[in-house]
């Protein structure tokens, strides 16, 4: 398992048994607590909806037992401590130490120093079958009393440790680390490939979830828009020849008001989002009123009343699948240094 942390290269670490008794059906249901603002998901069999084909009675009243004993001394209240079922974002790595674990505690130990740094922790349902393949090396004398050390051990630590910082907030990815460097220079530097593919996961997610694809697509749009207080916003998806999927690919919100403008090919063709597709980079626009790109909408109003606007493309396998687009008045225009801590913050849950 330590190996296997280090040497994986995604932002969200899933770590499931080998011998087929995990369901990776059950993926979607660990990461979504993961995107709404957990930095750590851990399964339980004996929370409602979880269940087990493979636990003896003995190592029930094992489990359980041990259960009360962490939630006593940590002031938790958790359902399973032994199960190997879990999902936590990379910069959760930074709170962890497993060097001096080397066998089923490991488990134990993993969720206990996720409570004591102070991790955000959930638990979700699972059900354990079957294995499909080997058989089980636990052994529940020798392994329970290793499972008992480690509570106390990270409860010992847990009481002689500082006095840690309060909450620092969100702690996940950092995707565009130029951002933090000075002297940002005023042609927008953003690349698409940087956040997009973040976006795209946190639509996949609410579709695998069992989201209609309308309801998606609404969800994931007005998350963003509340991220980066945006008052107008679209989201569509394009087929392989550019054009909107179907009307259950494409969702427009205008101050709340949902809609599908019927003038959406237009826009495609000479506007803002057709401009983005074609050269396949984010576009922003200062202001819409002296931005040809900018066709306006029946909700623009007056010519007075201009807006500040971004538009992003969505690209996978090297085409443009969908465009973002994002616009407020003008008295709150975007910049491009906020674009980098606003975006990358957004489309990185």
């Amino acid at each position: 398992m330590r190996s296997g942390y280090q040497a994986a290269t995604g932002d969200i670490l899933i770590v499931l048994d080998a011998d087929g008794s995990n369901d990776p059906r059950e993926i979607p249901r660990y990461i979504m607590p993961l995107i709404e603002g957990a930095d750590f998901a851990k399964g339980s069999r004996f929370a409602v909806g979880g269940g087990t084909t493979d636990m003896p009675r003995i190592r029930q009243v094992g489990n359980a037992s041990f259960v009360l004993l962490a939630n006593f001394l940590f002031n938790l209240k958790m359902t399973d401590l032994c199960y190997g079922y879990h999902a936590f974002w990379r910069h959760c790595l930074d709170n962890l130490d497993l060097s001096q674990f080397d066998g089923f505690e490991i488990d134990s130990a993993l969720y206990l120093q996720a409570v004591r740094n102070k991790l955000r922790l959930v638990e979700v349902p699972s059900f354990e079958g079957y294995r499909f393949y080997g058989f089980g090396k636990l052994q529940t004398i020798p392994d329970g009393i290793r499972v008992l050390k480690t509570i106390l051990r990270e409860w010992l630590a847990y009481l002689t440790a500082k006095e840690k910082e309060i909450y620092l907030g969100f702690r996940g990815i950092r995707m565009l680390p130029q951002a933090e460097t000075a002297g940002i220079e005023p042609e927008i530097k953003l690349s698409s490939s940087q956040f997009n593919v973040q976006f795209l996961r946190l639509l996949s997610m609410k579709l695998l979830a069992g989201s209609d694809m309308q309801y998606a697509l609404k969800r994931v749009l007005q998350f963003t828009m509340d991220t980066v207080g945006a008052t107008n916003g679209s989201l569509m998806l394009l087929d392989e020849n550019g054009n909107v999927r179907g009307e259950d690919s494409l969702i427009s919100e205008n101050e709340g008001k949902l809609s599908n403008p019927a003038s959406w090919p237009d826009v495609l063709q000479q506007g803002l989002a057709g401009w983005v597709v074609k050269n396949r980079q984010p576009a922003l626009v200062m202001d819409t009123n002296n931005d040809s790109r900018w066709l306006r909408r029946t909700w623009d109003g007056s010519a007075s009343q201009a807006r500040s606007a971004l538009a992003i493309p969505l690209i996978s396998d090297d085409r443009v699948i969908g465009v973002l687009t994002l616009t407020r008045p003008q008295a709150k225009t975007f910049t491009n240094v906020e674009l980098h801590l606003l975006l990358s913050f957004a489309l990185s849950i």
